[in-house]
C-alpha cells in the first residue's frame, strides 16, 4: 500500500493508519507493527469498543472486519470503501481512479 502512495507523492496523497487495537494493546503493540512494517503514515488508535457504533459513520456496509480501505478525494468528493485488504496490485488503480477526478 505504501509502495502505491509514494508513486503519487507529487498528488499529495496521505495514508492514515486507524488501529481498533484493544487498550491493553496500546501503544506497545501497536508502535511495535508500524516498525516492523516500516509504515510511513499518519496513526490513529480509536478508542471505541462500540463497534456498531462507528463502523456505520465510517460506511454502511463495514461489517467491523479488518483491515479495510477508505478512499477520499475532499475536492472532487470521491469516496470509495472496500470492506477488505486490498491486494498491492490493487491499490494503484484505485490511486489513480481517485485521481482521475476533475480537479487533478
Amino acid at each position: 500500500m505504501q509502495e502505491g502512495v509514494k508513486k503519487f507523492a507529487d498528488k499529495k496523497i496521505e495514508l492514515v493508519l486507524v488501529s481498533l487495537d484493544f487498550p491493553r494493546d496500546y501503544p506497545s503493540k501497536v508502535n511495535a507493527a508500524v516498525k516492523e512494517k516500516k509504515f510511513n503514515a499518519t496513526i490513529f488508535w480509536l478508542d471505541e469498543t462500540r463497534a456498531d457504533y462507528f463502523c456505520p459513520k465510517i460506511d454502511t456496509a463495514w461489517d467491523g472486519s479488518i483491515p479495510s480501505s477508505l478512499y477520499i478525494n475532499n475536492k472532487t468528493g470521491y469516496r470509495r470503501f472496500f470492506n477488505r485488504q486490498l491486494t498491492d496490485r490493487q491499490v494503484e488503480p484505485e490511486l489513480k481512479e481517485m485521481l482521475s477526478e476533475p480537479g487533478f
